[in-house]
Order: C-alpha cells, then sequence, then structure tokens
C-alpha cells in the first residue's frame, strides 16, 4: 500500500474517531458547563490550531469587504450548528444523537449538492438516502414523548442543515488561503 492510501486511511480513522469523541466530551462535561463556554472552547482550540498553522506557513491573505457577510453566515450558521449538537448531546442517547446528525446530513448534503452545485443522484446514493430515511423513520417512531421528539428535531432538522450551509460556504470561497474544511 502506498504512502497517500495510508495517511488517507489514517486521517479518516482518527477523524472519526475524534468526531466521535465530540459527543462523548460533551455528554461528560453536561449541561452544568453552559452550552455557550462549551462552543467557545471548541472555538478557541480550533482558532489557536489556525492560527499556529497561519503563523508557520506564513499564508495570510486579507478577506475582502464584499465577502464579510459570507464568513458571518458561516460563523453564525457553524456556530448555531454546534450549540444544537451540544444540547442533543446531553438530552439523546449519543447512539441516537449521532445517527440522526449522520442520516440528516447525508440528506442535507444531497439536497444542497442537488441544488447549489447540479449534482445527480445516482444509484449508490438513492440506495444511501432510502436507508438513512428508513433509519429516520424507526427512530422517530421510538420516541413517542414531544420533548423527545424537540431533540431529535435539533438533531435532525437543525445541526446537519446547518453545518451542510457551513461547508458549503467554505467551499464557496475560491480565494481562501487555506482550506476551512481541514478543522472540520
Amino acid at each position: 500500500m502506498d504512502k497517500n492510501k495510508i495517511i488517507g486511511i489514517s486521517s479518516l480513522t482518527s477523524a472519526s474517531f475524534l468526531w466521535g469523541l465530540w459527543g462523548v466530551f460533551a455528554r461528560l462535561l453536561g449541561l452544568g458547563f453552559g452550552v455557550f463556554y462549551q462552543v467557545f472552547s471548541r472555538s478557541l482550540i480550533i482558532f489557536l490550531i489556525l492560527a499556529i498553522y497561519l503563523l508557520v506557513k506564513r499564508n495570510w491573505k486579507r478577506i475582502d469587504a464584499k465577502d464579510y457577510k459570507w464568513f458571518l453566515i458561516m460563523s453564525l450558521s457553524g456556530l448555531a450548528a454546534a450549540i444544537s449538537f451540544f444540547v442533543t448531546a446531553n438530552k439523546l442517547t449519543i447512539a441516537t444523537n449521532l445517527f440522526v446528525f449522520y442520516t440528516g446530513s447525508v440528506i442535507a448534503g444531497y439536497f444542497l449538492g442537488s441544488f447549489f452545485f447540479k449534482e445527480k443522484l445516482n444509484a449508490i446514493k438513492i440506495i444511501s438516502l432510502l436507508t438513512c430515511l428508513i433509519g429516520l423513520f424507526m427512530i422517530f417512531s421510538c420516541f413517542p414523548e414531544k420533548k423527545e421528539l424537540f431533540y431529535l428535531f435539533l438533531a435532525f432538522g437543525v445541526r446537519p442543515w446547518l453545518g451542510r450551509l457551513e461547508c458549503f460556504f467554505q467551499k464557496s470561497f475560491h480565494k481562501i488561503s487555506f482550506d476551512a474544511s481541514f478543522f472540520h
């Protein structure tokens, strides 16, 4: 196996592991620490990593004034998505939260990709979409209480859609000097 494949597999495995730990850490910290402090701490860590990366690479570019609104939309959608994740991580089981978020991300990604980028659904994407819908039907049918349905809606209807919008705006900037999706 060549070096690039090993790096790719290692990167995906470590990213999956860290992504799964996010829910565990959110649950361990609990809502007592405060949702906004959790998001602030996460954002501060990302900022420090990004600042060190940019200082080492010395790859700075000025943001055009016309792009400020897009950075604001990207930042606010990411903030709202992170807050909804922390709330649902403490109100639902971690497995349910991550599954509903993942399926919501798949559905939102297919919808936004076809709407904004004119992507077409092939057989694999259709099978994936149907599997997600069947799984969501099974999850939503197991939670008859209205309180739990609200948190499921946050996990499915808010977090993944705002997260996908955040990624869409990151990919929309072709002049950015760094790949912002590196930090997701």
